[in-house]
């Protein structure tokens, strides 16, 4: 499975930036930043690559023909081979908000009347943090897409000001392409600082903190 999402500008002078990731059938996936599948071709210049099955996280960078391994932290590696709900109702919808935001109370889910990108979805409202601090997060669950989000707004508690709103655009439900999980034998291993460096830095609202992506 395939999902591009967008991150919505939250100032008029901003733009919008997109990143992809793809979802391999035995937990494996591909986080592909600064990149849309459908505007940018086949193959990302920068991806990371999880195998929860291998506990390995690796990071390449094609046109640098470089690349940077790690050790995948326990709870990625129970999530990653994790069997999402079968069923549509609010108890499934729940546990998965649990195992996206943990830590999180106070969880609302209710039953869209509404598709999202033609795919029903369930609308949850939960809390991350402890008052006055706290965040609120609202997303958009598809159960028939193994319970991925396709749209999450972070607010501010204390006010509900919008700190950041990312949305799915696009998804593509086959099997992605094998060689988006495979490592250039030619490129050379360096450490994760020496990789940062030859990337630009990640937008602060790519990889929100407050949830972990299957």
């Amino acid at each position: 499975m395939t999902i591009e999402y967008e991150i919505q500008p939250l100032l008029p002078k901003d733009s919008a930036s997109y990143y992809t990731y793809f979802y391999r059938s035995d937990g494996a996936h591909v986080e592909a930043y600064y990149y849309r599948r459908s505007m940018n071709g086949e193959t990302p210049e920068i991806r990371i690559i999880e195998f929860p099955a291998q506990d390995r996280r690796t990071s390449v960078n094609s046109s640098a023909n470089i690349t940077s391994s790690s050790t995948v932290p326990h709870a990625v590696v129970a999530d990653g081979l994790r069997v999402p709900a079968l069923f549509s109702n609010r108890w499934s919808c729940r546990s998965e908000t649990a195992a996206l935001a943990p830590g999180a109370t106070d969880t609302n889910c209710e039953y869209s009347n509404a598709k999202y990108l033609g795919y029903e979805v369930w609308s949850v409202q939960t809390r991350v943090g402890v008052p006055p601090n706290h965040v609120v997060l609202e997303l958009l669950l598809a159960p028939t897409l193994d319970w991925h989000w396709l749209q999450r707004t972070v607010r501010r508690g204390k006010d509900g000001a919008v700190l950041g709103i990312v949305k799915a655009v696009n998804v593509i439900e086959a099997e992605p392409d094998r060689t988006l999980f495979e490592i250039p034998r030619t490129a050379k291993s360096v450490s994760p600082k020496e990789f940062s460096r030859s990337v630009r830095p990640t937008c602060r609202d790519c990889k929100n903190s407050l949830t972990r992506d299957r």
